[in-house]
């Protein structure tokens, strides 16, 4: 998304005003993304971008987990769900959507002031 320079970059939804927690969670993210870049950790970023009417569009959504692979076979996630039957990771209790998740052979890192 940064180095593309095109017109047709945007959300895929509109963000009411009254919704601008959304559009912070969503910077957030993308600030975790451009840092992993910088890194050198990115791999592919094609889980967050769709093509409409020759325009590239952010497609991040509530509960969609969309998500970036990394080089070092860790995934970065918007909003995944876990839940009893979601798979290696689990809750035990109910269904739970952390913001901002990294997740890997070696465990979990969770970046939502929710559950510290």
């Amino acid at each position: 998304m940064y180095n593309h320079k095109h017109e047709g970059i945007g959300l895929s939804y509109p963000i009411p005003l009254k919704d601008t927690f959304q559009l912070y969670e969503i910077w957030c993210y993308m600030m975790v993304v451009k840092v992993l870049r910088e890194l050198g950790y990115v791999k592919k970023t094609n889980g967050i971008f769709k093509m409409q009417r020759n325009s590239i569009l952010l497609d991040l959504a509530e509960n969609k987990e969309s998500s970036i692979y990394l080089k070092n076979k860790s995934t970065l996630y918007f909003q995944r769900i876990y839940q009893k039957n979601t798979n290696k990771y689990y809750t035990y209790t109910q269904r739970m959507i952390p913001d901002i998740v990294i997740e890997g052979e070696e465990g979990i890192i969770i970046f939502d002031p929710k559950y510290l």
